[in-house]
């Protein structure tokens, strides 16, 4: 079996209300306060789980523990965002990153006040695959090649799910050269929608693309499509509409 380095990319499940309260659930409690998420992520072993106060454990060597603070469903500015973060003992944020000029200064500027890093997402939503691909390889060339910020890893949105597999691998070819070009992790999350929507789908591009390295959201492998009239899967099974 592979063994897949990824970021825990906590996605701070924190309930946010219309004004942006801050996070109720800071990064030295979040692991022992998960029961309070089984009712949104529908896990009934979480409650068991997070009585292990699993925080405390220790890393194996070469691997690490990084809390990132997602900014989804946050719409104040990015310097109160990186300030609550800071505050609640995140090490870092994860953004989508932006091709406007201002909001990647002000993005930097956060940063550096607050001393935290960043993981940038990138992605493309254009339904034609050649589009698809240069407009995902813009924003990933962007992201990694300012020089203002090193990005401690991008997290890609890659592919679609209708795309087949010729036109969804050239997505981890081109994230694997920029990898070992830069030195940034780069990482393709399981995602519906996307070109690693389904677990036997994922499986098949992981026996394929050895370096493919993966963000894996464990709940969107299994969670019940949206729409359950069935209809043919381009990457090779009969499947469910996910989109």
């Amino acid at each position: 079996m592979q063994i897949l380095e990824y970021y825990c990319l906590c996605e701070s499940y924190y309930i946010r209300n219309k004004t942006n309260h801050p996070p109720q659930m800071n990064r030295r409690n979040f692991i022992s306060n998960a029961s309070a998420l089984t009712s949104v992520s529908l896990l009934p072993s979480i409650e068991t789980f997070a009585q292990t106060k699993a925080h405390n454990f220790e890393p194996a060597d070469g691997f690490s523990l990084k809390i990132f603070a997602t900014s989804w469903g946050y719409t104040d500015s990015i310097d109160s965002f990186c300030a609550l973060a800071k505050k609640e003992g995140y090490e870092g944020i994860e953004v989508w990153w932006s091709s406007n000029k201002q909001e990647q200064d002000e993005l930097f500027a956060a940063l550096k006040k607050h001393q935290l890093a960043v993981g940038f997402l990138a992605g493309s939503g254009d339904k034609d695959p050649l589009k698809n691909l240069e407009q995902f390889k813009k924003m990933v060339n962007e992201a990694t090649g300012q020089t203002i910020v090193k990005p401690t890893y991008i997290n890609c949105h890659s592919g679609k799910d209708y795309f087949t597999y010729e036109q969804n691998k050239p997505f981890i070819d081109f994230t694997t050269e920029v990898s070992k070009k830069t030195g940034i992790p780069i990482y393709h999350e399981t995602h519906r929608g996307k070109m690693l929507f389904a677990g036997h789908i994922t499986k098949n591009f992981l026996d394929k693309n050895p370096d493919l390295r993966l963000t894996l959201r464990y709940f969107a492998l299994v969670q019940r499509p949206r729409n359950l009239t069935p209809r043919p899967a381009r990457n090779g099974a009969s499947r469910p509409r996910t989109d």
